[in-house]
């Protein structure tokens, strides 16, 4: 996905990747029969955080641009719906929370 925005990451929260495989039924395999396995892939889990810093950005067209959009690095990841993101924001000052 291109981007007119300059976006620093500043932070990430997030446990570690998982690993994900499938099986690609249109394939053509070795011995002529169809379906194969597809390669293993590393993902970053639901829930991950990003800290991020949009320098001098328009932050609605940003939130426009990037809510709910599929932003994986390759098209088909996207077509997928690998790579939803949520977005939040932060000022950056730590506050107690309260639990009862």
């Amino acid at each position: 996905m291109e981007s007119e925005f300059k976006v620093k990451v500043e932070a990430v929260a997030l446990p570690r990747y998982q690993t994900i495989s499938g099986w690609d039924y249109a394939a053509v395999n070795a011995d002529g029969k169809r379906g194969a396995p597809k390669p293993t892939r590393r993902l970053v889990p639901a829930g991950s955080v990003y800290f991020l810093n949009l320098e001098n950005a328009n932050v609605e067209k940003f939130i426009e641009e990037v809510w709910l959009k599929a932003v994986s690095d390759d098209e088909q990841s996207r077509k997928d719906g690998f790579g939803i993101a949520l977005l939040g924001a932060w000022d950056g000052t730590v506050k107690e929370m309260e639990v009862k």
